[in-house]
């Protein structure tokens, strides 16, 4: 009687456990692999794309900035330099003188304004995109001479002579970049032409000499110099005897 009352739960057999087990490893192994199908699908989909867009790239032309230059006014030129994706740098070039270069700052328009000198002018524009791509443009321009400036070496000065048209209002001249202190000298009788000695600054320096006409036009000429450095002379005494 108490054998058929009885009623507790059998434990799983060790042959139940393993077919769990195998179903959890099969379940498991199934959704790894979609995972799997997932990710790979995912990837190739993302290779695909960076090829294609690769591709893309490569049969696109690369654009070159457009350099112009525009005419202000006689002596006067607008440098003009445009481009779609950013100009990183500008250069420029003048006749003999050292090249400027100014940063374009990743602007789509650049422009700088450019004082010419009387006579030619040959200049050279190289403008930098901020890819690296460059573009160089040419081009000469007359500026009418109504004066002509010349400097030279003489016994250890600089010698400027300005011969003139029509006859000189004042003439000037400055080193370096210190125009504001430049040195004014009228033309009382209004000369064809003048000659001016300047003392040479030690050391290397840029003179600048500046003509006006009496139309008001100006002609303006740069030069670098080296002056020698001179000898320094001191005299002290100790109360009996000199010393140089």
């Amino acid at each position: 009687m108490n054998q058929i009352l009885s009623t507790k739960p059998q434990s799983k057999t060790k042959k139940d456990k393993e077919q769990s087990t195998k179903k959890i490893i099969r379940i498991f192994a199934i959704f790894l692999i979609i995972f799997g199908i997932g990710l790979t699908s995912t990837g190739s989909y993302g290779f695909y794309r960076s090829i294609k867009e690769a591709e893309s790239l490569l049969n696109v032309p690369v654009s070159k900035p457009i350099i112009t230059i525009e005419r202000v006014s006689a002596a006067i030129i607008n440098i003009v330099v445009t481009h779609d994706s950013g100009i990183s740098k500008v250069t420029y070039t003048i006749n003999d003188e050292e090249p400027v270069q100014i940063s374009g700052q990743e602007r789509l328009e650049f422009t700088k304004e450019v004082e010419l000198s009387n006579g030619t002018s040959n200049i050279v524009v190289t403008a930098e995109d901020i890819y690296g791509v460059t573009e160089t443009y040419e081009r000469t321009i007359e500026v009418e001479q109504n004066a002509v400036i010349t400097i030279t070496q003489e016994d250890g000065k600089l010698k400027a002579v300005i011969d003139s048209k029509v006859g000189l209002d004042y003439i000037e001249y400055y080193w370096d970049d210190q125009a504001q202190n430049a040195t004014h000298d009228a033309v009382s009788d209004n000369s064809l032409k003048v000659e001016k000695l300047i003392d040479v600054l030690e050391g290397e320096h840029t003179l600048t000499v500046k003509a006006v006409d009496i139309e008001g036009k100006e002609t303006k000429k740069s030069q670098k110099a080296i002056g020698d450095y001179k000898p320094e002379l001191g005299i002290t005494t100790d109360g009996q005897k000199f010393y140089i």
